[in-house]
């Protein structure tokens, strides 16, 4: 990259620099993130033993928690550590999307104006502001790509042994990289299918080898690979009849929409239609675009549409970018019309900034882990914690809900070994509830709003944390 461009880059990499500086103290948030410093926790202290106990053993390689552990062995068990491992992947992806976008664009304005509508996704912006194995999927994800499109073949050895350590779904993220680079390989050298097939599959190996490596080790270890019956995550993995099958394809398509996506949708029909009536030229960079939209989304579907719980607005971001970056095409390379081309682009910008303040009503589950509108959790449940301490509330006094039950170990990097049980309104004097936990029902919901007693509560934006009192226990309350 040339030193002129670099700068260009800078503004993008100052933000990201001084957002990771302004959250570095937060606490570990959602479950799937918090299972991550638990993970480093049990390396710290067990000499970075694999053997990792059933209750926190997700069955994929555990990568980013043993870095997290190393970097603990050398700066100190501090929640600035984990952001800060983070940044890397942070600026490296804005690197890596600026080489994959000079792919597709002309003019180097186009090629700025689009990464700022791609960093100011909500969804990707959140994965910025916690620890995240899918910033680190994100990165490793672009950079198998653009070793494609670049023909740095060597460089895909590595950044596909780092898309499969990341996670389970980077290994099927490599599968979307194979198809991605079968297709290239076989359309650019006109060879016949068999030796195209031959000629990358080398690159491949070493990732297949290492991951297998581990499987196979795990299985040997704890005779189960996945899954198991006492797995925390087991509800993850039933297979759905067929109304959850219909109810997957909902929430599948209300993600793709969600947090002002539905701008880009609405201008991508608009597109379609202008096909449709050959008013604009369908060429090479668009087909390459949708086939990486499109093969991203078909082998990540039947994970989807078949089991439980598996459709997290994150497991999206990929598709997201790519459908930001079809879009931002459609609109610089497609569009003659100046102001034509200036109306789309502030309506998809203005749209997808409204994103971050998409927030439902009560009752509905949100991605709060794929929108930064969660940022004043953090505080106010600071604020709650010390609100009890001052009462003299036992914490085993307090029922609450996922992310708030794991231990304060765990999601604040203390010596606090306390945690609140998970919720009983039988037994519990009190609820920790907040409309950032998902898991409390339509019923346990009117419970608290209608017969217990607010004792106290929090607000910030669109976040609020609230202590209820069991009338049963204090009947003389008002």
């Amino acid at each position: 990259m040339l030193k002129k461009e670099s700068l260009k880059l800078l503004p993008f990499y100052i933000f990201l620099i001084i957002l990771t500086i302004a959250v570095s103290n937060n606490s570990f948030f959602w479950d799937k993130d918090i299972i991550i410093s638990k993970k480093a926790y049990w390396f710290y202290e067990n000499n970075f033993s694999l053997q990792l106990p059933n209750s926190i053993d997700t069955g994929y390689t555990p990568a980013l928690s043993l870095l997290l552990a190393f970097l603990w062995k050398i700066f100190g068990i501090r929640l600035q550590v984990g952001h800060y491992l983070m940044l890397p992947f942070s600026l490296g992806i804005i690197y890596q999307l600026y080489i994959f976008l000079k792919h597709f664009f002309r003019n180097e304005k186009y090629i700025i104006l689009t990464l700022i509508l791609i960093i100011i996704d909500t969804t990707l912006l959140s994965q910025v502001i916690v620890v995240s194995s899918d910033l680190v999927l994100t990165f490793f994800f672009f950079l198998s790509i653009n070793s494609i499109l670049n023909k740095k073949r060597n460089i895909l050895y590595f950044s596909l042994i780092g898309l499969s350590l990341v996670h389970f779904r980077g290994v099927i993220s490599c599968f979307i990289v194979f198809i991605f680079d079968y297709y290239i390989f076989r359309n650019e050298y006109k060879n016949p299918y068999l030796k195209s097939l031959f000629k990358i599959i080398p690159q491949y190996l070493p990732s297949i080898i290492i991951y297998a490596s581990y499987l196979i080790y795990h299985y040997k270890t704890t005779g189960w690979i996945f899954k198991h019956d006492e797995s925390p995550w087991a509800g993850s993995f039933e297979v759905v009849n067929f109304s959850g099958f219909i109810r997957n394809i909902l929430i599948i398509v209300w993600r793709l929409i969600d947090f002002g996506r539905l701008f880009l949708w609405i201008t991508g029909i608009y597109f379609l239609m202008h096909f449709i009536n050959k008013k604009i030229k369908y060429d090479s960079n668009i087909n390459l675009l949708l086939l990486l939209i499109s093969v991203a989304i078909i082998v990540n579907l039947p994970s989807m549409l078949f089991f439980n719980l598996l459709t997290g607005h994150r497991y999206f971001i990929v598709v997201y970018i790519l459908l930001t970056v079809t879009v931002a095409y459609l609109i610089f390379e497609k569009i003659e019309n100046k102001k034509l081309v200036r109306l789309f682009y502030i309506v998809i910008l203005i749209g997808l900034i409204s994103g971050n303040f998409w927030i439902y009503p009560d009752k509905i589950a949100k991605g709060w882990d794929a929108t930064i509108a969660h940022i004043p959790y953090y505080q106010l449940r600071k604020k709650m914690i010390n609100y009890i301490e001052e009462k003299g509330i036992s914490f085993n006094d307090v029922g609450s809900e996922v992310p708030n039950t794991a231990g304060n170990k765990y999601i604040d990097l203390s010596n606090d070994e306390r945690q609140f049980p998970l919720k009983n309104f039988t037994i519990h004097r009190y609820i920790f509830y907040s409309n950032i936990y998902n898991m409390f029902s339509d019923e346990e919901i009117d419970e608290l709003k209608n017969n217990w007693i607010l004792e106290k509560e929090y607000k910030c934006l669109q976040v609020y944390v609230r202590l209820y009192k069991n009338p049963k226990y204090f009947k003389n309350s008002f």
